[in-house]
């Protein structure tokens, strides 16, 4: 103690300006030394007085600044974060809060994710701190943190920025109205994200949905790619010549909707909870056919159809939608007054060909999903004996929609051809007990037509 004492008088005679002024320097000039120098300034401020509690924060925030602003090297970088963060708890609580004030100003204006972690760090610090004055107001650190959270999203200024910011958050201890707010913030700023962030701007949504409220994070992709899906639709209907709408922007807009699918599925596989919520919600939803089979929601479900121990499940919440579909489809078609109460809703044949032409963007991981699903469904609804005659299912329209499934697959996706020729023959020798003609009359449609 007496050495440190020693080594604080000697600090103490050195301008602040000028020693904040040699950091500069040393970062400037790249020198490895400086990492030992910013722990030499902070190994002699360890006294609880005001000169060096100024010290220790004027130092912080320089040292903060360089990792914001400039280009160090990464080793550098990693070192004088690592030294930061062992610092973060010997600041008073003012000082933090300006810290925080800083992070959140920079991300207001600054793309740069250097030094995020600091932010976690000085956020879950103050939530532990007992009483703190906050704008002339007493509150516990935990309240802080909720008025810090609403201070972050308060602004879409900088997008970027901000998510940065806020992918730190998955290691902060947050409470369940605070995740709620994050959620809602983060889903309201989705619109707003350019076409090629918004893969990585979900992906931090689905790692900080580990934390609570998946469903809502999950409901809000959904709604926002089934709100842009029909906004398209409805330009190339009002268009008499579909090729006005800008092929560029409509293919970078489906290559982004195939890379937040295969997103999803990846993060389902690492993280189990995010596939059983997406699997609870189907279930939930599965009375709202326009919902579960538009092209973005049937394709997640495809997509996620390779997890085997998910995929019963799947198939069967979408085979009760079909069957509510067709259902509801035949009551409108037999009744004027059902055709004036309930609105027509998009047609599921058409839903269904439009994920099929989507998948053509590169989405080669719902292939196999596809595939099943065109099985399951000519499976479930094809035609059937009944004492020696062949009958046509209640729902002969999902036979139609199997058939159209396989062969539109079949045209746009050669790596599952075989598979589709192999599953067919298997069927037609197999079957004997129930019709095989509808398997032939897709077998032969699609050898027409290769």
């Amino acid at each position: 103690m007496e050495a440190e004492g020693d080594l604080n008088n000697i600090l103490e005679k050195v301008p602040l300006r000028n020693l904040l002024q040699s950091i500069q320097a040393k970062a400037e000039s790249a020198k490895k030394d400086i990492v030992g120098y910013i722990r030499g300034i902070f190994l002699c401020s360890t006294l609880k007085n005001d000169e060096c509690e100024k010290r220790r924060y004027e130092t912080f925030k320089c040292v903060l600044s360089l990792l914001q602003n400039q280009n160090l090297p990464t080793n550098i970088a990693s070192e004088l974060e690592a030294v930061l963060l062992l610092k973060v708890d010997s600041l008073q609580t003012s000082n933090l809060m300006k810290l925080t004030e800083l992070f959140i100003e920079h991300a207001r204006n600054n793309h740069s994710s250097k030094g995020l972690e600091l932010f976690s760090k000085i956020l879950s610090c103050l939530s532990h701190r007992d009483t703190i004055v906050y704008n002339g107001t007493d509150m516990s650190g935990v309240e802080l943190r909720k008025n810090i959270l609403s201070s972050l999203f308060s602004s879409n200024s900088n997008i970027p920025g901000i998510v940065q910011l806020a992918s730190v958050l998955k290691d902060v201890d947050l409470s369940e109205n605070e995740m709620e707010l994050i959620a809602e913030k983060l889903l309201e700023l989705l619109p707003e994200v350019e076409l090629i962030e918004q893969p990585p701007f979900i992906y931090q949504l689905l790692l900080l949905s580990a934390k609570g409220k998946r469903r809502q994070i999950l409901q809000g992709i959904i709604s926002y790619f089934i709100q842009k899906d029909n906004r398209l639709r409805e330009l190339a209907n009002n268009n008499e010549d579909s090729d006005s709408i800008d092929d560029e922007n409509q293919t970078l807009y489906r290559q982004t909707e195939g890379t937040v699918i295969l997103m999803i599925s990846v993060s389902s596989r690492h993280d189990q909870s995010i596939e059983k919520e997406f699997l609870h919600l189907i279930k939930q939803l599965q009375h709202k056919p326009e919902i579960i089979l538009s092209p973005f929601s049937l394709a997640t479900s495809l997509s996620l159809s390779k997890m085997h121990h998910g995929v019963n499940n799947i198939f069967d919440s979408l085979k009760k939608s079909l069957v509510l579909a067709f259902q509801l489809k035949e009551k409108r078609n037999n009744s004027v007054w059902l055709r004036n109460l309930i609105p027509c809703t998009s047609d599921i044949l058409e839903l269904t060909k439009e994920a099929i032409k989507s998948s053509e963007y590169g989405w080669d991981h719902i292939c196999q999903g596809l595939v099943k699903f065109g099985f399951a469904a000519l499976d479930a609804f094809g035609p059937k004996y009944v004492l020696g005659n062949v009958i046509k299912t209640v729902s002969e329209e999902g036979c139609r929609l199997g058939s159209q499934i396989l062969r539109d697959t079949f045209k746009s996706h050669r790596i599952v051809r075989i598979e589709i020729f192999e599953q067919l023959l298997n069927r037609i020798i197999a079957k004997a007990q129930r019709p095989i003609f509808h398997y032939i009359d897709i077998l032969s449609q699609i050898v027409q037509n290769d």
